[in-house]
């Protein structure tokens, strides 16, 4: 199953070509007692192709979940739901990771975004 053997190398490749991006998850304790990270979407977000990774070690990357890009339904390892019982909620503008216990380590949430987005963002828009 392609979430039990993490490919680091394949993760490092899209990155060097500004192909992937991601954001810090910064945990804290809600008043449920779950311990809550959360971020706003940026405008060039692009959902189906996101994974969520954490790195105990400078060099370590472990893949807690990956998102279907058919039917954007997220896969979690077994070790992530069953020691921190992973579980995420996305919205148009943000996306909450929730987990039982105090993750240690650093939690990242990987995304694509469009590159051509990004590209015309600071220019005008003259229809041409």
């Amino acid at each position: 199953m392609l979430t039990m053997k993490p490919n680091a190398w394949g993760i490092n490749d899209l990155t060097m070509k500004n192909e992937l991006r991601y954001m810090l998850l910064d945990f804290q304790e809600n008043t449920e007692g779950k311990f809550v990270a959360g971020f706003k979407k940026p405008r060039n977000f692009i959902d189906g192709y996101c994974q969520i990774n954490y790195s105990a070690g400078p060099l370590s990357i472990n893949i807690v979940g990956i998102q279907d890009k058919r039917t954007n339904e997220w896969l979690y390892t077994p070790e992530a739901k069953e020691f921190f019982n992973v579980q995420l909620e996305q919205f148009d503008d943000a996306v909450l990771v929730y987990v039982d216990k105090k993750p240690k380590g650093y939690w990242e949430f990987w995304y694509r975004f469009d590159t051509e987005q990004e590209l015309w963002e600071g220019e005008d828009d003259v229809g041409y």
